[in-house]
């Protein structure tokens, strides 16, 4: 955070990076109460618990204190905590035809009323937030193997906790976990559910339950890998289970990177012998993987690294070879393929076990359980592919892949501890893991693992979140990527991945290419328009760990990968959008070809034959111009949009005034420039300017696009009324807590309420983006009760390398910091006087082009230059009263009127925003007696234009 703390880090041993990181947050928490729910007619549930320790699962029933039998002697088979056994039990579903969603899991810690033992051998729990999640394993029994059918995270704590404490009973308390992930259950099969504690977790519970069998559908257990171990008695707990009234939604088959109405155009396009398919055909059946003399060679375990062979690369040959051998008999209908590909995919169903290897098993697999499942998924509606082979084949990829998958990216291998961060495995790795969640769940239709892709692109704790791999938006629209500065073969290959991960969910109804604006858009053109040598603009960047300096990267610069096609056809034709770069990099790679391990065994990671896979018939007319956005700082507007396909040249057209009338101030080239923004310098201080734009095209003009205001204005105002609502855009926050409860309100300054922040578990996490804004206002009063250095007042960003934050003490000083790096490359800081103890103080930030000022009630108190980066960069994370550094203390202390502007305020209407009244007569008599304090422009010129803005400020 501050530079010297920086350097600290650089000294002190990698463990003790483990306080620095970013916590790990998994998007939901347990719920608790002191009463179980009540159970439905569906439920499942045995909520009779031990009247003593040990009597719990396990124990003797000899209720001797500091006997051998009692207190701890049990607690391996009774608690979940880290390094812990793995507590479970097993269930078995009722006979309701259609089946069954499981809802949420309630259990209990341990509660004993009859206890006798010393506080010695009592019951301890800690239920706090640590930076570690809890996970809740669902799997199918098989005697004593489990087949696990989705694992799913919680982060420890939530809102009336039971907190940290030890006693003889223990709290009693019921914890709910509501299910994340859409989790279907079959009728009269038997289940299991447990419960394992991730990482660097000290939380911990003990699990209430009984040694006597209360309970005939299951029995306690404790497992290791996907052996239980059966124990005598039951735990005590409750399934929400809903029963189905019809068979529960299924995908389509095939539902991964290709749909039938896919193998359908393909099929006619060749028989018809147009160009480019047949082409691509042509390819296709010139390959050695479609040839029906490809020899399978199944391994039982797929190696990378370490100290055993390798054997990816062979086992991705594989993978490729079912996927074109399916191709080829799914568009010219010979089975002999087909057959064929059932031959080397029943040889893998019935021999691999899993992945092994150093931390690159991670990557094989990533790369293999995509390969292998979209693969499968081709061959799913064969009907020569026997039923029990399929299923076999499908247990294939839940067993070997998908518990790397999911370990993988919610661990990193431990990263987000020994190396200070959540962001030391790059884009690759991540997209490569959640591509492969996304195949493994349409091809095991499996919801559960499907949705777990899908949510770890919006909210993963890694790269592979989407605000993190397309982590800067430029001014011209475009999105700078996380692995540009590495190399551009790791930068194209991890974008390839997330292309074909927002293939698989369009297929399946999530539109993933338009999240957020076609943030995937703004990334692919970016890279692609480097690739192809025309230099795009560059924020400095390096991620939690890695030494090296970054800049645009010229390694592989310009080496065009096969994965344009289906980028081009999505965004132009079928959404009707302009991508220029990657409609150039498509007709320079046409026709893709297939995987060449002779160039390099990399060739292999990716499937190539897209022109035959992905081209589309040209789409008959483009979308009007769609999407715009602007960023305002003191030299104008940038305007940026979505283009029309097939556009000649875009008209950017103005108003004063919604409702127009509209001139058309600029055209822009959209052949030659390939461009879709335009700079608009003629904007006056005060001024609001309403822009259109419409696109020339060989037909005429299109219509215009959907209005566009830019204004300056207040964007987010948290009055903290009793509630967190933002009364200037609905951007209304969220309250955190824990064992204390929620966040209180008390007397606010002046008149009205405050939200009073203990220092302890309380917090305000206000939307993603809230201040991505070239020139930016945050202010607030601020009443601070001391206490340790580095609390925050707020903190935005997205990692503990790319934030904007500011402390009320950094030891001597108050410090406002914004930085894009991990160590002091890239950063900015302004130390103003340390904030007062126990009175209220008015804090206001402004960011005007490079200069960043601190005021203290109104009064500018410190000042600095920072010209590195702009808060431009992605913000999932927005704070206020929490660091993104997982050591620093909470926030002590009550804060009232958070506001954020989207310009910098001049000096005079800092002080504007102060009074709880505002006293217009006074500011009148200052503006006619030329009081420099009048001037709220900041233009440097009092007249009627410094009253309408004082009089915007006062309503606001």
């Amino acid at each position: 955070m501050a530079f010297g703390r920086h350097r600290l880090c650089l000294l002190a041993p990698l463990l003790a990076a483990a306080a620095f990181a970013h916590p790990l947050e998994f998007g939901q928490q347990p719920t608790y109460a002191d009463m179980p729910p009540a159970a439905g007619a569906e439920d499942i549930a045995n909520w009779i618990g031990a009247p003593y320790d040990a009597a719990n699962v396990g124990g003797s029933g000899v209720n001797a204190d500091g006997g051998a039998d009692n207190g701890v002697a049990n607690d391996g088979l009774t608690y979940v905590r880290q390094g812990g056994s793995i507590c479970g039990q097993t269930f078995t579903t009722g006979a309701n035809p259609d089946g069954y969603r499981l809802d949420s899991i309630t259990v209990r810690v341990a509660e004993y009323p009859d206890n006798i033992a010393s506080i010695a051998n009592g019951t301890a729990w800690s239920l706090d937030f640590t930076n570690g999640p809890v996970i809740v394993g669902i799997s199918k029994v098989n005697g004593t193997t489990l087949a696990r059918q989705s694992q799913q995270w919680f982060s420890w704590g939530g809102i009336d906790n039971p907190g940290s404490g030890q006693a003889v009973n223990g709290p009693g308390s019921a914890i709910t976990f509501t299910l994340p992930y859409t989790t279907y259950l079959d009728p009269d099969t038997e289940y299991a559910f447990d419960f394992f504690a991730g990482r660097d977790s000290q939380s911990e519970f003990e699990w209430d339950g009984t040694i006597a069998d209360h309970y005939a559908g299951g029995t306690a257990y404790t497992r290791s890998g996907t052996t239980l171990t059966p124990l005598d008695g039951d735990r005590a707990f409750s399934l929400d289970l809903t029963a189905l009234n019809a068979p529960r939604p299924a995908f389509s088959h095939p539902g991964t990177l290709h749909t039938q109405a896919d193998i359908d155009r393909m099929h006619d396009k060749i028989v018809a012998h147009e160009l480019p398919w047949y082409e691509s055909y042509v390819i296709l059946r010139n390959s050695p993987y479609a040839s029906l003399g490809w020899p399978a060679n199944p391994q039982q375990f797929i190696n990378r690294g370490g100290a055993d062979p390798n054997n990816y690369t062979r086992s991705q040959q594989d993978a490729q070879a079912i996927y074109e051998l399916v191709l080829r008999w799914q568009v010219t209908g010979s089975t002999p393929y087909a057959d064929h590909a059932v031959e080397i995919a029943n040889a893998w169903a019935y021999t691999l076990e899993g992945v092994t290897g150093d931390s690159n098993a991670s990557l094989a697999a990533g790369i293999c359980g995509y390969l292998f499942a979209e693969a499968g998924d081709l061959l799913s509606t064969y009907p020569g592919w026997d039923p029990a082979d399929k299923r076999a084949y499908q247990d294939m990829l839940m067993r070997a892949f998908y518990p790397a998958n999911i370990d993988f990216l919610w661990r990193h291998h431990g990263t987000p501890w020994s190396t200070g961060g959540n962001t030391h495995y790059r884009l690759n790795w991540d997209c490569f893991n959640m591509e492969a969640l996304a195949a493994i769940g349409v091809m095991c239709d499996n919801q559960a693992v499907y949705e777990q892709a899908i949510d770890y692109f919006k909210t993963g704790p890694g790269n592979g979140r989407i605000e993190r791999a397309a982590w800067y938006i430029h001014p011209d629209g475009l999105a700078q990527t996380e692995e540009v500065g590495r190399d551009q073969g790791h930068n194209m290959t991890g974008w390839h991945s997330m292309t074909r991960l927002c293939q698989i969910a369009w297929n399946n109804g999530d539109d993933l290419f338009a999240y957020d604006n076609n943030r995937v858009l703004r990334a692919v053109e970016y890279i692609t328009k480097y690739n192809l040598w025309v230099d795009p603009p560059f924020v400095f960047h390096r991620n939690c760990d890695l030494t090296y300096t970054e800049s645009l990267a010229t390694g592989g610069r310009g080496a065009l990968p096969p994965m344009f096609e289906l980028i081009y056809n999505h965004y132009v034709n079928v959404k009707g959008l302009a991508a220029p770069y990657a409609q150039t990099a498509a007709e320079i790679v046409r026709p893709e070809p297939w995987p060449d391990t002779a160039i390099h065994p990399s060739q292999v990671d990716w499937l190539g034959l897209g022109t035959l896979t992905f081209t589309l018939d040209p789409i008959a007319e483009g979308a009007p111009p769609s999407g715009l956005r602007a960023v305002r700082d003191a030299s104008g507007v940038d305007l940026h949009w979505w283009g029309s396909a097939y556009a000649t040249a875009y008209n950017v057209k103005r108003a004063d005034r919604a409702g127009g009338p509209y001139d058309t101030i600029a055209s822009v080239d959209a052949v030659n420039g390939s461009e879709t923004h335009f700079t608009d310098a003629d904007v006056p201080f005060g001024s609001a300017r309403f822009y259109k734009v419409s696109a020339e095209t060989t037909g005429g003009e299109t219509t215009d696009s959907e209005v566009f205001e830019v204004s300056r204005r207040m964007t987010a105002h948290y009055a903290f009324e009793g509630d967190a609502t933002d009364s200037a855009g609905g951007h209304d926050a969220t309250l955190h807590g824990g064992s204390t409860g929620a966040p209180a309100f008390v007397a606010g300054h002046g008149i009205g309420q405050a939200i009073s922040l203990d220092g302890i578990d309380d917090y305000v996490q206000l939307p993603k983006n809230i201040a991505q804004q070239r020139d930016l206002t945050i202010a607030a009063w601020v009443n601070w009760h001391g206490g340790s250095v580095w609390q925050r007042i707020f903190d935005f960003g997205t990692e503990i390398e790319k934030y904007m934050y500011l402390t009320p003490s950094e030891g001597s000083s108050m410090r406002f910091q914004m930085t894009t790096s991990r160590n002091t490359d890239g950063s900015g800081t302004v130390n103003a006087p340390k904030l007062a103890t126990d009175e209220w103080t008015h804090i206001a930030i402004t960011i005007g082009g490079d200069t960043v000022t601190i005021y203290q009630n109104g009064a500018a108190v410190a000042s600095n230059t920072i010209d590195g980066v702009e808060p431009l960069f992605g913000q999932p994370f927005c704070y206020i009263g929490r660091s993104m550094w997982n050591n620093d203390p909470l926030f002590n202390g009550v804060i009232d009127d958070f506001r954020i502007y989207n310009y910098a305020l001049a000096p005079a209407a800092i002080g504007q925003i102060m009074p709880s009244q505002p006293n217009i007569v006074g500011f009148i008599l200052g503006l006619q007696n030329g009081d420099p304090g009048a001037d709220v422009t900041g233009d440097g010129v009092l007249d009627m234009f410094d009253l309408i803005e004082a009089l915007r400020l006062w309503d606001e």
